[in-house]
């Protein structure tokens, strides 16, 4: 069972997201988690109620009194918390004038990705979440510990963590689509076009050999190593464990160069320094 990823590769954002950003700093927040309930008033909720909705996480009721958020009762508290801020996206979106085209009505997946991206600048303010991602090596188990110092769902903050190290380290999010393992997302792909184009990291779930395959089929973190094909001097360490208790799981596997490869880079990273100062002196 398959089901739409949580982002996109959307780029050209700096507009929308400085709303969510400038919410955050009127607010003044300085220390995680934030205050999703404090952003919602702050943004015109008027009041967010848990209840049971069929498929969807969230809903926002528009209001000339103050907006409504219903939430699912049945997501995860993480979950619960980003579908709020979610919502407190649209209606920034909205109120700064930005339209989007719909198609019978549907909202546009273009706002769909927008307000995603916004929810995690909105839970997980950039400059915030980096400090706290910096301070330990990068790691599945840190990500987890980052969900739960920003209260967050999992799948979110280990976007935002592939976001923030983006050099030498790569994030990718799997889901099963029949017999096979596919990436939903990929943030970071300078190792994986060392590795493979992404539309070919497609895996039977069968793949004994191939760490996040395996993890599909148990709880614990699975570590493999990957050699690509005619790439003697690259080594790739995977760290890969599944997520959510029910169907439709996922794993996350961190990616980083291991290794061979590791020593290449940093003699490569040595010579440009050497080469940069060798033009400063000559200047």
């Amino acid at each position: 069972m398959s089901r739409p990823p949580l982002f996109e590769f959307e780029r050209d954002r700096d507009g929308p997201v400085s709303r969510a950003r400038q919410l955050t700093q009127t607010a003044g927040v300085t220390h995680p988690p934030v205050d999703i309930e404090r952003l919602a008033r702050m943004a015109g909720v008027k009041d967010i109620r848990l209840t049971d909705l069929d498929s969807a996480h969230a809903c926002l009721i528009p209001h000339s009194a103050g907006h409504i958020i219903l939430v699912n009762r049945r997501s995860t508290h993480g979950r619960q918390r980003f579908s709020i801020a979610h919502e407190i996206a649209h209606i920034l979106l909205r109120s700064s004038g930005m339209k989007f085209r719909r198609k019978g009505g549907a909202v546009s997946n273009t706002e769909e990705r927008l307000c995603n991206l916004l929810a995690g600048e909105l839970l997980m303010p950039l400059d915030l979440f980096k400090r706290h991602a910096r301070a330990c090596d990068p790691s599945l188990d840190w990500i987890v510990e980052l969900a739960k110092t920003f209260d967050t769902a999992i799948e979110a903050a280990a976007w935002r963590f592939g976001e923030v190290n983006s050099s030498g380290v790569e994030v990718i999010c799997w889901e099963r689509q029949g017999t096979s393992i596919v990436p939903r997302w990929i943030i970071g792909e300078e190792i994986t076009r060392s590795w493979s184009p992404p539309s070919s990291l497609v895996r039977s779930l069968d793949d004994t050999t191939f760490g996040p395959a395996c993890a599909f089929a148990t709880e614990r973190l699975v570590v493999s190593h990957e050699r690509p094909p005619d790439k003697e001097n690259v080594v790739l360490r995977l760290e890969s464990r599944r997520f959510a208790r029910k169907d439709p799981r996922y794993v996350l596997t961190l990616v980083r160069y291991s290794g061979v490869a590791m020593k290449d880079r940093q003699a490569n990273h040595a010579s440009a320094g050497t080469a940069e100062a060798g033009l400063e002196e000559a200047a």
